[in-house]
């Protein structure tokens, strides 16, 4: 295109917008204030596993940690004996909200391994260690421990927490199939978190 041409193209262009117009964008503004000293831990309150007798049931679940004071942190886990029993309360869908222990048969929690996640945002900060370090455990035991570098409200993705299920095999021997076949079992575990310092 000749120069005359491209200019008076311009020109045509320019006649098209007016000059008073003014172009924008929107932004919306959201702020979640933490409390101030606080240390909270939340998880997803539901895993459902189905497995095979003698075999391992995975199950990837999230971690979320409010840490606002300036110390360390650990999270352990508890909880009872996995007890079989049977759903109440179901619902048109399959959505049941009670459950109702049968004493048939119970797993001790040796059957259940729990592993905590990790977040490697502050690794390159701290100077001392791996700022959050993850264990594997039986129910009872310490599966995170972390310096006082990971601050503030996050969850652990890389990796998340899991827990492990492996249901004994059966046992001729017994009158009840003690690897439960069949059956259906539960359990409640808790979370806890507290001030943890490292050792120097």
């Amino acid at each position: 295109m000749k120069p005359r041409r491209l200019f008076v193209s311009l020109m045509a262009l320019m006649l098209l917008i007016p000059a008073a117009t003014a172009y924008g964008a929107d932004q919306e503004v959201h702020v979640n204030v933490w409390p101030a000293d606080a240390l909270a831990v939340s998880v997803d309150t539901w895993a459902d596993m189905g497995v095979e007798a003698g075999r391992t049931a995975h199950f990837d679940f999230w971690l979320n940690v409010l840490n606002t004071k300036t110390t360390g942190w650990e999270v352990t886990v508890d909880g009872a004996a996995l007890q079989s029993g049977h759903w109440t309360d179901c619902q048109p869908g399959g959505w049941c909200s009670g459950w109702v222990n049968d004493e048939v048969l119970a797993f001790s929690t040796d059957v259940l391994q729990i592993t905590g996640g990790d977040l490697d945002w502050w690794d390159a900060e701290d100077p001392t260690s791996d700022t959050i370090r993850p264990f594997t455990g039986p129910v009872g035991a310490t599966i995170l421990q972390a310096t006082s570098y990971a601050h503030g409200n996050f969850g652990l993705d890389n990796p998340r927490s899991y827990l492990e299920v492996t249901p004994p095999l059966d046992d001729p021997d017994t009158e009840v199939d003690e690897s439960g076949a069949g059956l259906e079992f539960h359990t409640m575990l808790t979370y806890t978190i507290a001030v943890w310092t490292p050792a120097t």
